[in-house]
């Protein structure tokens, strides 16, 4: 590893010093794998979570919920969203509701599991964007980026930061 220089912007000039710098340089890929495969066992902990609890978290929408539910046993039964019924979020959350219940049935366990068959499909399609772009380690947080915000279990709706501008003064 010749190439990679670690505090000094001049090459090594002893063996001694090139030793040195392959050593940190293995350390320091070691520590980054570490943690990088530590985040994927987190998402992989957040989707084992998200499939066995078993409930839809969000009880003050749950209107919203049972109209995205509709909306998907409408297309199950051949309707057209928008054309067929009034539907405003666009024909792939129906129709991929609608799949999801033909392969495990119709239930309300359909967005949950909608939700965990997503997370890889928007892996693999990010990593196909992205490949060439970013770096396996940027890749890697953006999948578990992309892992916590579909699975998480708190509705966005009720995140005062999130919905409103906060001051981030300590004073």
């Amino acid at each position: 590893m010749r190439w990679l220089k670690i505090g000094n912007d001049k090459a090594p000039r002893s063996i001694a010093e090139e030793a040195l710098v392959d050593q940190r340089a293995d350390y320091y890929l070691q520590l980054i794998t570490r943690m990088f495969g530590l985040c994927g066992a987190l998402a992989l902990a957040i989707c084992a979570i998200n499939l066995l609890a078993g409930r839809v978290y969000d009880t003050e929408h749950f209107g919203d919920t049972q109209f995205l539910l509709g909306a998907a046993w409408r297309v199950t039964q051949g309707l057209r969203p928008v054309l067929d019924f009034g539907h405003f979020y666009g024909g792939l959350l129906a129709h991929g509701l609608a799949w999801t219940m033909l392969i495990f049935g119709p239930s309300v366990m359909t967005l949950e599991l909608f939700a965990a068959l997503l997370v890889p499909l928007l892996c693999a399609l990010s990593y196909l964007i992205l490949r060439e772009r970013v770096s396996a380690y940027g890749l890697t947080a953006l999948f578990l980026m992309i892992t916590i915000l579909i699975l998480t279990r708190y509705p966005l709706e009720l995140n005062r930061p999130i919905i409103g501008t906060v001051s981030a003064h300590s004073f």
